[in-house]
């Protein structure tokens, strides 16, 4: 088609010279730029391949849109772990991270491949305790997503062993009153039941203090009257521990009579110290005098607890001694009672072996090599 329009031309500038010219510069104009059928500058191949397929245009790549982490669940909680699990719109490696604090002391990677559904055990943990954690999700592209703070709490340490009361006696008992008190190896609540027979009939309100020293006051009772009592304890676990039954008298006022001290022993004499027992016929204080003479001029401190079977320690004293003690027991009505005098001695100090010592700058020796 070009051709043929610069034959044309050319006829056309042998009758008009002037218009040949500017025929000339349209055909020039034309074979540059070929035009269509529409009359409309055609594109080249590549421009047309691209307006009629669009798809092959360049697109943003979804490797580098970050993943979202949804569902995170701490399941599985007992006293020393639990099982933190996560959900992710795809396979992503997980990290948890996770501590007492927003601190994160700890971390712990997801094991396996990556995964639209993952987990991580954390053990080792405290009871009764509240955790923080968090999740980080790393893509292969290397970008990361970290979840908000969340908590759990792991549950109380279970104790499958039963509960020990210790320790049972009288605070203080007057003609009316008493302040019974005993001990729990572990926190506890606290209950009386008493009454003038072992069928009881009467209780004091529960004290709902889990603590391991109980006391417990009991009123409107009768003077110079027997009484039957036991103690109740339950702890937080619901072990519960029941007293065999027990034995009080409050003050009579005509009370002139003494405890009488019975059945006196020495144990566990050591260099420096000795145990001493006893046992008064009615509830009554402790307290020993001793020294290495009848001067007795060392006093324990006054155990005011109300016992029948009475313990007391010696410390502090010297090896191989002989020492002079006795006992005081003072009962409710302040009614005093001392033993006779009783000794005790104590034991050889151990030991000690002798250590050699050897100052090998001073040796003088010869080293010959062996083959």
């Amino acid at each position: 088609m070009v051709k043929s329009i610069l034959r044309t031309c050319d006829r056309l500038r042998e009758y008009l010279p002037l218009t040949g010219i500017l025929l000339l510069l349209f055909c020039i104009s034309c074979a540059v730029s070929p035009l269509t059928n529409s009359g409309v500058p055609a594109q080249n191949d590549s421009q047309s391949v691209l307006a009629s397929n669009p798809d092959n245009a360049q697109q943003p790549s979804n490797s580098t849109a970050q993943s979202s982490i949804g569902n995170i669940q701490a399941n599985g909680i007992t006293s020393s772990s639990a099982i933190i699990m996560w959900s992710t719109d795809k396979p992503v490696s997980g990290l948890v991270q996770w501590g007492r604090t927003t601190d994160y002391e700890f971390s712990s990677q997801a094991d396996g491949e990556p995964a639209v559904q993952q987990s991580v055990s954390l053990t080792g943990l405290r009871p009764d305790t509240t955790y923080h954690y968090r999740i980080t999700l790393t893509a292969q592209n290397g970008v990361q997503v970290t979840s908000p703070d969340q908590t759990f709490s792991t549950l109380e340490q279970l104790n499958t062993r039963s509960l020990v009361i210790s320790r049972i006696g009288m605070l203080k008992i007057t003609g009316n009153t008493a302040i019974i008190a005993w001990s729990t190896d572990a926190p506890a609540t606290g209950q009386v039941e008493y009454g003038k027979t072992s069928v009881y009939g009467a209780s004091t309100t529960i004290n709902g203090g889990y603590i391991y020293d109980h006391a417990l006051e009991v009123k409107q009772l009768t003077p110079g009257t027997t009484y039957h009592y036991r103690v109740l304890s339950l702890d937080k676990n619901g072990n519960e521990a029941v007293s065999a039954d027990q034995l009080f008298s409050t003050v009579d006022p005509s009370d002139r009579t003494a405890p009488v001290i019975s059945d006196i022993s020495i144990t566990d004499i050591t260099h420096a110290s000795a145990t001493i027992s006893w046992v008064t016929s009615e509830l009554a204080s402790s307290q020993i005098e001793y020294d290495t003479n009848v001067s007795y001029s060392n006093v324990t401190p006054l155990d005011t607890m109300l016992l029948f079977n009475h313990t007391v320690t010696l410390d502090n004293l010297s090896n191989s001694k002989s020492y002079h003690f006795r006992i005081t027991s003072t009962d409710p009505a302040g009614n005093v009672s001392t033993s006779p005098d009783a000794t005790l001695v104590t034991s050889e100090a151990p030991r000690v072996m002798g250590v050699m010592s050897f100052d090998h700058t001073k040796c003088k020796c010869s080293a010959s090599s062996a083959r």
